[in-house]
């Protein structure tokens, strides 16, 4: 086996994380043109011209939604096994106020609250619960 260079070995990592990323349930919900729950409260462009039905004219860069998608499902991880009692990745429906009903899922709910959480990452910010 030829050692690769730095700049081939970091293209063939980039490559391998998005491969495996466009099998994630998250990634063929959004390559369907499919809203969720996430994306009424922070992506409302997309939200919008997924309504009027605007076709995707450009390539957006995935890397930050991939670490997320990553970052997710470590938070997840370890609040599992601080909290056993905790549920994570539970099927939710919302419904807005003109009776259209959203399907999502629900990053952590905690039973003896209740409460939902919505575990999301910020730039540098790092962690923001909503």
């Amino acid at each position: 086996m030829t050692a690769l260079d730095a700049e081939a070995y970091g293209a063939l990592f980039a490559f391998d994380i998005e491969s495996a990323d466009l099998l994630s349930p998250r990634s063929k919900q959004s390559a369907s043109g499919l809203i969720g729950v996430s994306d009424l409260g922070t992506c409302r462009q997309m939200t919008l011209n997924v309504i009027r039905q605007v076709p995707v004219t450009n390539s957006p860069n995935k890397l930050a939604a991939i670490v997320g998608n990553y970052v997710d499902e470590g938070v997840k991880k370890a609040r599992e096994r601080a909290r056993p009692d905790l549920l994570h990745n539970v099927p939710v429906t919302v419904e807005l106020p003109n009776g259209v009903r959203i399907p999502g899922t629900a990053d952590e709910v905690d039973p003896s609250e209740p409460s939902v959480t919505d575990v999301k990452t910020k730039d540098e910010e790092g962690l923001a619960a909503i």
